[in-house]
Formats: C-alpha cells, structure tokens, sequence
C-alpha cells in the first residue's frame, strides 16, 4: 500500500492526483480495513492535496474526504490532528465559494459521523489561532454540536450563550482537559 500511495499522490499531473483520489475513495468504500491498517502515510499523502496549490485539485480533494469520513468514522480519530488543520487552513477563508463549501461539507461530515469529544480539541485548538470567516465557522460547530457534563447533567452551550469567542474556546479547552465532569461552564455563559 506505501507504494501506491507514493506512486499515486506524488504526481504533479492534475489528471493522476484525481486518478489517485478515486482510487482513495474506492480503496474506503471496497476495502476500508485496508486503508485504516495504512491511516497514516495514507492520510499524510492524502494531506497533501487539500493544501495542492491547484485549486481544482482542492476543490475535487476536499469533496472526497466527504466521502470518505462516512466510510472510516471513528477510524479517523488518529489522523484529526492533520486532517483538520488541511480542510481549514486556507480553505474556510476561501473566497472561492466552492472550495469554502466543500470546506464546510468536509467539516459537517466528520461532525455527523465521529464521536464529537474526538473533535473537540482539534476544532478549539484552531479557532483559536484562525481569523475570519474561519474562525467564526468553527466556533459555530463547537457551539452548535458540542455538549459539556456539569454535575451530572448536560449542559448546552449555544453561540448566544457566549458572546466573547476568546473565552469560550478558554472555557471549552478547560472543560476539555477536565475531561467533562468537572465542567467550569454553566448555562448562562457565566464562570
């Protein structure tokens, strides 16, 4: 598999970068054990296309991924911390509404299909460091999908809730690194 995916994703040629996204796609959907044995160099490669300088080779990797995280789920989890930095980095900000709409399918994906806490630190940690149109997007998932145990209960956080975005990210990192019980929030947005 680690030469196939050499063969396939260090080409320059547009036409054999989508040939190797395809054959991605088509390696989940026919043999997923497959590629989650390889998750790694397979999502380096993969990594590698949705930060190409070609757009169009963004726009079709990006479009895939969707795909593809309803395929693997949960199996992602090793690979979020390089995933999700390469859907948000530069295209969350895009002003090619294509490429920013696949973005946000990629992003709504793996919020659909992964354990939600998995997400938790890899979407805070780049909100925090993100600007724009991107950091407000994330800052959206985490405030629409993400719930935090208080004592025993659950607590809802919604975006109206919190109307500094700084101390929600601190306040979510915290509940985070508590691990959920002990979490410092509380319905009001308040300390």
């Amino acid at each position: 598999m680690k030469i196939v995916i050499k063969v396939i994703f260090t080409v320059y040629k547009p036409e054999k970068q989508y040939k190797g996204i395809d054959q991605l796609v088509a390696d989940c959907q026919h043999n997923p054990s497959m590629v989650i044995h390889s998750l790694f160099p397979v999502f380096d490669a993969f990594r590698d296309r949705l930060q190409e300088s070609n757009r169009k080779v963004n726009l079709y990797a990006l479009e895939a991924l969707q795909g593809m995280v309803g395929l693997l789920k949960d199996d992602l989890s090793g690979v979020l911390y390089h995933l999700v930095p390469a859907i948000v980095d530069n295209h969350l900000n895009s002003k090619n509404c294509a490429v920013y709409s696949a973005a946000t399918g990629a992003l709504c994906e793996l919020v659909l299909n992964l354990d939600n806490s998995l997400l938790l630190e890899p979407f805070c940690f780049k909100a925090r460091v993100l600007s724009g149109q991107a950091k407000v997007d994330l800052i959206e998932k985490v405030s629409a999908k993400f719930r935090c145990r208080q004592e025993g209960s659950l607590v809802v956080i919604s975006r109206k809730s919190v109307p500094d975005q700084s101390a929600f990210i601190s306040r979510m990192l915290a509940c985070m690194a508590n691990n959920g019980p002990n979490c410092p929030m509380s319905n009001g947005g308040g300390a």
